[in-house]
């Protein structure tokens, strides 16, 4: 049977279809995960190796070269690149993409590279290692905010920092809280030589003080009646003036105050290796992202809620200010997408009605608006999720979409005038049009098919363009 005069002698599963395909592609827009851009796989991981003392000539002949032999071993591996510097060894290792195009592909390799490592760091010289292997680098931010505080130390700002932090890996679909910009803090001894060879106090021994305090060692139990007690010492240095009281034994036999031969200062590091300013006032950058497949708008919209209730908790005189918030630029993205498939709307009946007459300019909109709601529901059922890639290749297809219905709405219309049957008619021109329509409706859908069938990480980025337009060009046939 014809499908035009199926869908006309069974206008009950032809409304039920179409009452389906909206409520799908409404539902789909309410619910499908919303990005900025689409998410892609990191392929690279990054290995690193302290050589203290070592020349960059020492490092790259005695550490990255035993290293980069090691992990050349893997037929997973594409690319190696390394930088050698005084103490240092950075290797970064890119994987090839036919053996990870899933992220459990990944992790499988990411573990066999941990276990090359590891194999290789009996061939590294004495000093040198343990190496890191760094495969969690690759996160993206959608949320960052900066947080300053006039009068507030740099600890202070990162106690709070830490303390928002955990409130916020609470709120749902955040899949990490990462803190930048901290001031490493230090506690230095600057020893006076002449104070301590006065006092007869070998550097030895001093060193030998501070390297036995905060030790945790097992001191046995004790069994009381029907209980065992676990002895625990206490007497933890937790402040300067702690470590300034320490007892350090001399030469002749007695001690002295750690005190009396030396300065003790709580500083942060200088020159620090990472500084974040906000408006000239030092700060912390907090940097939030999803987990996989969540919704960015609704997170954002969670996070928003999850600061505004923690609010009050905040010292006075600390500012958390909104750097970038990913959700609200998707936001505006869709609302775009909305006001523009509405201004295509307007714009086809408009046109159609000035030269097709009210009828088929309103069948030929609805037509529009049907195949872009089937489209959203087919791909939230696919999992294509929004974001600029899949919302741009529907304002693509938008142009074409009317293609197809203007050709059998125009062939209707003209049959009518002619005093034929309508579902004479129709039957007839679908039968006419159908092939040459789907031939039409294949060309399209084939010239962006080299962007969606693109070797290696092109494809991941890219290829929804394609997968937009195969669902939405389909549906216009």
């Amino acid at each position: 049977m014809n499908p035009a005069e199926f869908a006309i002698q069974n206008r009950l599963i032809s409304f039920i279809v179409v009452a389906f395909a909206v409520v799908s592609g409404w539902a789909a827009y309410q619910n499908m995960p919303r990005f900025e851009d689409p998410e892609f796989t990191i392929r690279i991981a990054q290995v690193f190796t302290q050589y203290p003392g070592a020349s960059p000539d020492e490092v790259a002949n005695e550490v990255t070269e035993q290293l980069e032999t090691a992990i050349q071993q893997m037929q997973e591996v594409d690319v190696i690149t390394s930088v050698s510097s005084a103490g240092l060894s950075e290797i970064s290792v890119e994987i090839k993409y036919e053996f990870s195009r899933s992220k459990s592909d990944l992790q499988g390799i990411w573990t066999k590279l941990r276990n090359k490592v590891n194999d290789a760091q009996s061939s590294l010289p004495p000093g040198a290692g343990p190496s890191i292997v760094n495969d969690d680098f690759g996160d993206v931010y959608g949320l960052y905010y900066l947080l300053t505080g006039d009068g507030y130390s740099p600890a202070e700002l990162r106690d709070y920092a830490k303390a928002l932090r955990k409130d916020l890996l609470l709120v749902d679909g955040v899949g990490k809280v990462s803190i930048a910009g901290e001031q490493q803090e230090f506690i230095y001894v600057e020893v006076s030589r002449e104070r301590a060879a006065a006092l007869g106090v070998a550097i030895n021994n001093l060193y030998q003080a501070l390297s036995q305090q905060n030790a945790i060692v097992a001191s046995g139990s004790v069994r009381v009646g029907d209980h065992r007690l676990v002895i625990h010492p206490t007497g933890e240095i937790h402040s300067v003036e702690a470590i300034e009281n320490l007892l350090v034994s001399t030469a002749g036999g007695g001690v002295v105050y750690l005190r009396d031969i030396a300065d003790v200062t709580r500083e942060y590091q200088a020159p620090a290796t990472f500084l974040i300013r906000y408006n000239g006032e030092p700060a912390l950058a907090i940097g939030i992202s999803n987990v996989t497949g969540a919704n960015v708008v609704k997170m954002g919209a969670a996070i928003d809620a999850k600061l505004a209730e923690v609010e009050s908790l905040r010292p006075l005189g600390m500012t958390l200010h909104e750097f970038y918030h990913q959700g609200k630029v998707v936001d505006a993205s869709v609302k775009n997408f909305a006001v523009n498939v509405a201004m295509a709307l307007v714009i086809v009946l408009v046109t159609l009605l000035i030269f097709m007459g009210p009828r088929s300019g309103l069948v030929i909109g609805l037509v529009l608006l049907l195949t872009i709601a089937a489209t959203l529901g087919t791909m939230y059922a696919v999992g294509v999720p929004m974001h600029r890639i899949s919302l741009g290749a529907l304002i693509i297809a938008l142009g074409m979409l009317v293609d197809n219905a203007i050709v059998v709405t125009e062939g209707i219309f003209v049959g009518v005038q002619q005093g034929r049957r309508k579902l004479e008619i129709a039957k007839e021109i679908v039968d006419r049009t159908k092939w040459p329509l789907l031939g039409g409706t294949l060309v399209g859908i084939i010239a962006f098919a080299p962007i969606g069938f693109a070797p290696g990480a092109t494809a991941e980025f890219t290829g929804d363009l394609f997968r937009v337009i195969l669902i939405s060009l389909s549906f216009s046939w």
